[in-house]
């Protein structure tokens, strides 16, 4: 009765590095012998032939098919040196399937974090989208005193959508005015100087809120002519036409 034949595996330990599952019953990738026993300690396989003669003429000795598997083995000593990527899980060995499952998880991580990620980016575009209505459904109702002043330093300072909404609304109960400009300031002059003071004193109400006439004194000079009883003097009339010439 032919025995088998063995061979040595080449490769280091053979519990880790041997593709066991190409031996199961409904595995597409037999490799044309089966499997009779391991030896762990000397790396050693004792297999038999699918061609397996089942008799010898050498006692001890397997058949010419079964001591002809080399080739056999060599192709899967092939099959076990390979990385796992696009190869069959059938066909994989112990550490070919910890790798393939260290890889796949690190796969998973990955997907999983882009994923979280992604979801927390949907959330700040919601919060700003609601921020956004919100800060457009104020000022598209209500008349903010100050608004293009309180956009612009919003833009220069870096506010986001919510801290303009709180300013904006700070701005409507009165408990806040921004900082007037030099624009402003001319603004209120040139108002105060054409239009007087109840001119100024609308427009300081209005939405626009230019400078009162208290913001403007500083900046502002009072310009009387000076008025000649009887004769005309030089004086007064260079002091007069040095007034006009300031106006």
């Amino acid at each position: 009765t032919c025995p088998g034949a063995s061979f040595s595996w080449q490769m280091p330990s053979i519990f880790r590095t041997y593709p066991f599952p190409i031996h199961d019953a409904g595995s597409r990738h037999n490799p044309g012998y089966s499997l009779l026993g391991v030896d762990g300690v000397a790396s050693h396989l004792h297999l038999r032939s699918s061609r397996c003669s089942g008799s010898t003429f050498t006692e001890g000795s397997g058949c010419t098919s079964c001591r002809g598997l080399g080739p056999s083995i060599n192709i899967v000593m092939l099959w076990a040196s390979e990385s796992f990527s696009h190869r069959p899980v059938a066909r994989l060995n112990y550490d070919q399937l910890l790798d393939k499952l260290d890889t796949v998880s690190r796969q998973l991580e990955t997907e999983r974090l882009k994923r979280l990620n992604l979801v927390k980016s949907f959330q700040r575009a919601c919060n700003r989208n609601t921020e956004s209505q919100r800060l457009l459904d104020l000022i598209s109702t209500s008349d903010v005193p100050g608004l293009s002043r309180i956009l612009s330093t919003a833009k220069k300072q870096g506010w986001g959508l919510s801290k303009t909404h709180d300013y904006c609304q700070r701005a409507l109960a009165g408990k806040y005015r921004s900082h007037y400009s030099s624009l402003d300031i001319d603004l209120a002059t040139l108002t105060y100087e054409l239009g007087g003071g109840a001119a100024l004193y609308a427009l300081n109400h209005a939405p626009a809120t230019l400078p009162g006439r208290h913001m403007i004194a500083n900046t502002r000079r009072e310009l009387s002519l000076r008025v000649t009883a009887g004769k005309v003097k030089m004086h007064d009339a260079l002091e007069n036409i040095e007034i006009f010439s300031k106006m």
